[in-house]
């Protein structure tokens, strides 16, 4: 997670050898002086009340089995949230409650993404050999054709198809010298000759690509 708020603390900064304190302990101020003070604006009121809960936010993420720099991500994101739900929290005395579900439900959220994105890895990886190989053949085989084409057809196709960035008409117009009005009748021609050649027909690719 990237900055964060200038209110909030991460887990490094708060006092991990001091216990965890919850509503109904009469060491420092009340969650409910505390809360009136983070609305006010007051900064002391914010870091407390961070130090307060954050081992039981942390380990919310740990037990579920998140890495230290996700659970940082979760830390930060319950803390957030809280902030900008300060002013509307109803039951102050359910502090607690309301920061483990709001734990819980950002540290499955990041579960479900991670694995989203390692699922998308796994397909990757276990692509078939054998499609790879077809993929880059056909590559291949379209690259030889542009390449008997030659002149106008290989530097329109290429243009619309190969580059990095997909141009629109006018800007392939620009870029090839053609007029615009031209590109489409042209691309269409070009296509033409594009799949004679992929499926073997014959005839001088360079000379009718003009």
């Amino acid at each position: 997670m990237s900055k964060r708020s200038s209110h909030s603390i991460s887990p490094s900064e708060s006092a991990e050898p001091d216990p965890v304190e919850h509503p109904g302990q009469t060491a420092g101020p009340s969650d409910d002086g505390l809360i009136s003070g983070c609305i006010a604006g007051e900064q002391s009121a914010w870091r407390e009340l961070v130090h307060r809960y954050a081992g039981l936010v942390y380990s919310v993420p740990a037990r579920l089995g998140l890495d230290d720099a996700s659970s940082d991500d979760v830390f930060q994101m319950v803390f957030e949230v809280l902030l900008k739900q300060l002013p509307r929290l109803r039951d102050r005395q359910s502090l607690p409650k309301w920061l483990l579900t709001a734990a819980q439900r950002i540290s499955w959220k990041v579960i479900r993404q991670q694995r989203k994105e390692q699922s998308a890895v796994v397909a990757e990886q276990a692509s078939d050999p054998t499609e790879v190989l077809i993929k880059c053949e056909r590559q291949h085989r379209v690259r030889q054709a542009l390449a008997r084409l030659g002149g106008r057809c290989q530097a329109l196709l290429t243009a619309l198809y190969l580059g990095q960035n997909q141009p629109n008409y006018g800007q392939v117009a620009q870029m090839l010298g053609l007029p615009l009005g031209s590109i489409g009748p042209t691309r269409a021609r070009c296509i033409e000759k594009m799949i004679e050649l992929l499926e073997g027909g014959s005839g001088d690719g360079n000379r009718r690509s003009d």
